[in-house]
């Protein structure tokens, strides 16, 4: 029967300590047999149209209703949140810029 408990060897070991759980003859800093998959970039796959406040505030619902359920992580969750709510400061910042913008034109005339 094989031995089911890690090896402690000290090859692949960089300050002498023991590497555990590394085979004997494989070096620690060796490549991981199975790599892992690329992440995804900013902009590719589904795109997801923020450009109100509804919309920001479907997207803020949908994770909150996620953490609730348990399908999103909290911490994550909480940082989606707080990005959203920025984003949605912004949107509101440009409509009131816009806003503005309108009424000095209208009492220019």
């Amino acid at each position: 029967m094989a031995n089911a408990w890690p090896s402690i060897s000290r090859e692949g070991s960089t300050n002498g300590a023991p590497a555990w759980g590394i085979p004997a003859g494989i070096a620690a800093n060796a490549a991981k047999p199975y790599p892992l998959m690329p992440k995804a970039r900013a902009g590719e796959g589904k795109r997801l149209r923020l450009e109100n406040g509804p919309q920001i505030r479907r997207e803020i619902v949908k994770v909150y209703r996620g953490m609730k359920v348990g399908e999103i992580d909290i911490t994550k969750g909480t940082k989606l949140i707080y990005a959203l709510e920025v984003l949605s400061r912004a949107v509101e910042r440009e409509n009131v810029e816009k806003l503005a913008d309108r009424l000095d034109g209208a009492e220019g005339k």
